[in-house]
């Protein structure tokens, strides 16, 4: 295995466990790594040194093309997970914190009870817009941005619950009822499960949102 250093102007970083970096493509903006063309037998094997928070990842995986966002821990520098990018447009986003699964035999698909949860978006663009949602896969928590809108949320695993507390902008909370699906367009939220359910508060107005909506 090879390690890659990647800098900019400020920093630099390390990628470690990659199979070869003759080919690959990188950059570095002191919060997101992307490398194009790379490769790597396991993601459990990659390790990064410095600053950096994630990973885009255009590359294979055991043998097999693969568009990825992984998680990097920064306490040790290992990967805590990865969003699996698929679909035609490539606009969706299934979190896996088994990396296993983002080898040859992941679906990237809801019907997949192994995945946390799955994300569509209207487009590729939004989909990898960085810093309008987090997911903390410990919490089973979705913390959303400001412009997290027009996008369907699916829970595979557990229920998923839902956070967002900025001060120029409304605030939330709820949860998504394990294997339900909630739709958001234009600040409107819509579920299919009467058990999942959103509050939101914004110029002290309380606006409460579930399955009974439909």
């Amino acid at each position: 295995m090879q390690k890659l250093e990647i800098t900019n102007d400020q920093s630099a970083v390390i990628v470690e466990g990659l199979i070869d970096v003759k080919d690959v493509e990188s950059s570095y903006d002191g919060i997101t790594i992307k490398l194009k063309n790379a490769e790597v037998k396991n993601i459990a094997d990659l390790k990064v040194e410095g600053s950096a928070r994630r990973i885009i990842w255009n590359g294979k995986v055991d043998g097999v093309q693969r568009n990825l966002v992984l998680i990097i821990d920064t306490t040790n520098g290992k990967i805590n997970g990865g969003w699996l990018i698929f679909g035609d447009k490539e606009n969706c986003l299934t979190y896996y914190t088994d990396l296993s699964k983002l080898r040859s035999e992941a679906t990237g698909s809801v019907d997949d009870e192994s995945a946390k949860i799955n994300l569509q978006f209207v487009d590729k663009k939004s989909a990898l817009t960085p810093r309008t949602f987090t997911f903390i896969a410990n919490h089973s928590l979705l913390s959303l941005g400001s412009s997290f809108d027009h996008v369907t949320i699916s829970s595979a695993e557990d229920d998923i619950y839902l956070s967002r507390s900025l001060i120029t902008s409304s605030q939330i909370s709820g949860v998504i009822k394990n294997k339900s699906v909630v739709k958001i367009d234009n600040g409107k939220w819509k579920f299919d499960d009467n058990k999942s359910f959103v509050v939101e508060t914004s110029d002290s107005e309380v606006k409460i949102y579930d399955g009974g909506c439909l």
